[in-house]
């Protein structure tokens, strides 16, 4: 058997067990152009919240927070204060109860009520139905929700059709979703990442399911664009009598082959990479250690806080309609952050004088970065007031933090965008890293800096393979049955 007839038979069986896949991905892909998963707004969270009291904090809630050096933030819920660590475990307190202690179901629905009214006290509408979610639904699969868990679920009776998912451990909105966001991702986002409750719940599972589906595609079409150029010298010689309908479907699935073949291959190699198979890419993100690393300054023992909690948060609500507070670290320097209504995050030192400042001092975070990198090579720092090829809006940050630095160890291949405003690290790329901003957020999204300078010709080239694709699967469908019912 030649080898171009082996092909083009595992082509085609290939083609006709992955066209349903390949088809919907192409779908989805293009209502993905115009939304996201449901998620919470962040601003309407913060919103939502009761102004903070700091005659609500009392002392026991007090020397919890300042027991050790975790990060912790402060809110006010309907019952009064709570605190959070925040530090990568997920505890609680209040007043006269245990870490662990629960939120009530009816303090939860008072909180989504207030989500839903944007914090109005007079126009809270009342949930037409609340139930607890004790495991995951479809809304609720994401990994950052699993330690919140049991929820407090409540569904209201108007225009959007909110749904909004409560936290019984945190007392915190952990999902939104309306009745647009569901249809549109039951139709973009669950489909393309085959994204099902059942399967999903099964993480290990449901990684290699996509991989090995997204794997199979990229073969397929490097298959059909190879048999596609060894056919081409046929395909290109004119036709003196009347072709027939199965051979004219073959000539066109073979040309648009031609084009499309690589950029579907692309899409699914570039798909496949996104779920890291083999763990091959450390991502964007900085791990636990990193982040200890960064805030205490790599001191086993940082510097203790010589500002009182209360102290810090009256500075704040002096001027600012405070609606948390937070008990932080920079690079080893104590300090709180103070979330207030319609301003940015202000700041107070943690020593020294209580006086509020707008930014994070630069020593700071030089002294964090420094901790990070554990080098002794001078890294080159860049202040970013627009987007580079690293810092950059993506699909779930359309507006990425500005302005930003760019820290970089080239010896190292470390690099570090870091929040110019609060110091927060945004992002983390090692070598695997930058190139899986690459090879899977570049080639899959089309987002690089020559493009995202020219939206409009980024859009027509992502809508140009949507289609190229499309036509492929279903002129390839057509000739595959037709053959087979042969």
């Amino acid at each position: 058997m030649k080898t171009i007839t082996y092909v083009a038979r595992v082509h085609r069986v290939l083609g006709l067990l992955l066209f349903a896949f390949v088809l919907v991905w192409f779908i989805s892909g293009f209502v993905m152009l115009f939304s996201t998963f449901p998620r919470v707004d962040a601003a309407r969270k913060t919103e939502a919240l009761a102004r903070l009291d700091p005659s609500a904090i009392d002392r026991a809630l007090v020397e919890f927070v300042e027991a050790d050096s975790a990060s912790v933030q402060i809110e006010m819920l309907p019952n009064g204060a709570i605190a959070r660590r925040i530090d990568g475990t997920v505890q609680t307190f209040r007043a006269g109860a245990a870490l662990t202690s629960l939120v009530s179901p009816m303090e939860a629905r008072l909180v989504a009520k207030a989500y839903v009214a944007r914090g109005n006290a007079s126009q809270q509408p009342e949930p037409r139905a609340c139930w607890s979610v004790e495991k995951a639904d479809q809304w609720t699969l994401a990994n950052a929700i699993q330690p919140r868990f049991p929820l407090l679920a409540c569904s209201f009776a108007n225009s959007a059709a909110d749904q909004i998912y409560v936290s019984l451990v945190t007392g915190e909105v952990v999902q939104h979703t309306t009745s647009n966001s569901r249809l549109l991702a039951w139709t973009g986002s669950i489909p393309h990442w085959i994204y099902p409750a059942f399967l999903r719940r099964q993480r290990e599972v449901w990684r290699w399911v996509v991989i090995t589906l997204a794997s199979l595609a990229c073969g397929l079409s490097v298959m059909g664009w190879w048999l596609g150029w060894r056919l081409r010298q046929t395909m290109s010689r004119p036709v003196r009598k009347p072709v027939s309908r199965a051979l004219a479907w073959k000539r066109w699935h073979a040309r648009i082959g031609l084009w499309g073949g690589p950029l579907i291959a692309m899409w699914a190699l570039s798909g496949a990479l996104s779920l890291n198979p083999f763990h091959w890419s450390t991502g964007p993100s900085a791990t636990t250690a990193e982040m200890v690393r960064y805030r205490l300054g790599g001191l086993s023992s940082p510097i203790q806080r010589t500002v009182p909690l209360l102290t810090a948060l009256r500075a704040c609500t002096e001027r600012f309609v405070v609606k948390r507070i937070t008990l932080d670290w920079i690079g080893g320097h104590p300090l709180f952050r103070c979330t207030v209504h319609g301003n940015p995050e202000v700041f107070v030192p943690g020593t020294g004088a209580a006086e509020v400042i707008s930014s994070v001092p630069e020593a700071w975070m030089v002294d964090a970065w420094t901790a990070l990198a554990d080098s002794l090579e001078k890294p080159r720092v860049t202040l970013l007031r627009e987007p580079d090829a690293y810092h950059y809006p993506s699909h779930f940050e359309p507006e990425p933090i500005l302005p930003a630095y760019t820290v970089e160890w080239p010896n190292r291949r470390l690099l570090l965008c870091v929040d110019a405003h609060s110091g927060d690290l945004v992002r983390r790329y090692e070598l695997s890293g930058r190139a899986e901003r690459w090879l899977y957020h570049g080639l899959h999204s089309f987002d690089f800096p020559v493009l995202l300078q020219y939206p409009r010709l980024r859009w027509l080239l992502i809508l140009t393979g949507l289609a190229l694709g499309l036509l492929a699967v279903v002129t390839g469908t057509l000739v595959s049955l037709r053959r087979f019912s042969r």
